[in-house]
């Protein structure tokens, strides 16, 4: 996600076009026909009509759903996820009551009894300051906005590197090697997982082992080396990004501290096997909301969230 946002001045996350993901049922029961639409040969493509004769807007395309579940929806959707954040900013971008600012980030804040001044810095050396009625943090896994609020974290003790590996540009060559589209392998001598990431794109994830270092394994014929076992060569493929990542599983008990709060990975880690990290990050703000809006009305008492585990994240 993006440095940071404030739902009273409008500010979003900067989109970061690096991932691949999957929607699971929960995240895309709303709609998920428009989350994920027959396959076409390109990523996304503009629909000019919908089944009642509307104008709809461009979607992502999928490349494997995993069927259809008992409730009607599709089991997985995965999509290349950058598509999607592209939709999303470009649609952000046009209205009228949000503004968009690139290359901003906070450094510091001083919270009042209705407002929060947040002292901000680009990435040329300006400063200015912001005051908000509320700012949520959606900074991602390093959070500034967390170590404001410095909230207990509940943590699964799963802290393993990894090595990404998104590929583009596959050719039949490649694409015959990929069955099943899905794969978690639970192999000691190197885990590894394998997912579809859109038309003509493919995600893989190695385990960095004891005996090897991030900067190994990441290097440029390694890459290429782990890959040649599945049938992936320069010739049929593209690396279009590697890098090595610390995957985690651990949240945050508290989300709140007064008008500060968090969303996404900022509050909660999760390894990135299922692809799920977008569409928990998507659920929270739809979760922040219809909650911002109720508790903006004079009318409205403070609410508490309790937590499946019966904890508080007021």
């Amino acid at each position: 996600m993006g440095q940071w946002s404030s739902s009273n001045a409008r500010r979003v996350p900067i989109p970061c076009p690096e991932r691949c993901t999957s929607t699971t049922r929960s995240a895309a029961s709303c709609r998920a026909s428009d989350w994920c639409p027959t396959p076409f040969p390109r990523s996304w493509r503009p629909t000019t009509t919908s089944t009642n004769g509307a104008p709809r807007t461009a979607r992502p395309s999928c490349v494997w759903t995993g069927g259809p579940s008992p409730s009607g929806w599709n089991v997985s959707n995965f999509f290349h996820q950058p598509d999607l954040e592209l939709l999303l900013h470009g649609k952000v971008s046009n209205l009228s009551n949000v503004s968009v600012h690139h290359g901003w980030q906070a450094t510091g804040h001083r919270e009042g009894p209705d407002a929060v001044e947040l002292r901000l810095e680009s990435a040329e050396g300006a400063k200015t300051t912001l005051r908000t009625r509320w700012v949520i943090g959606a900074d991602g896994a390093n959070s500034i906005v967390r170590s404001w609020i410095d909230p207990p974290m509940s943590d699964l003790g799963y802290f393993h590197d990894w090595l990404v590996v998104d590929l583009a540009s596959c050719g039949a060559d490649a694409h015959r090697h990929f069955t099943p589209p899905a794969w978690q392998l639970c192999d000691p001598a190197r885990p590894t997982t394998l997912v579809p990431g859109g038309p003509g794109r493919r995600r893989f994830e190695f385990m960095c082992l004891e005996h090897e270092t991030p900067a190994a394994l990441a290097a440029h014929d390694n890459v290429w080396a782990l890959l040649a076992p599945w049938g992936i060569t320069p010739e049929n493929s593209a690396v279009e990004r590697s890098a090595v990542y610390t995957f985690q599983a651990r949240w945050c008990d508290r989300w709140r501290r007064g008008r500060l709060l968090l969303a996404g990975d900022a509050a909660h880690l999760t390894p990135p096997f299922a692809g799920e990290g977008m569409g928990s990050g998507l659920r929270d703000a739809t979760n922040l909301a219809w909650k911002l809006d109720l508790v903006t009305r004079p009318s409205c008492p403070w609410r508490t969230k309790r937590s499946p585990r019966g904890g508080s994240r007021r």
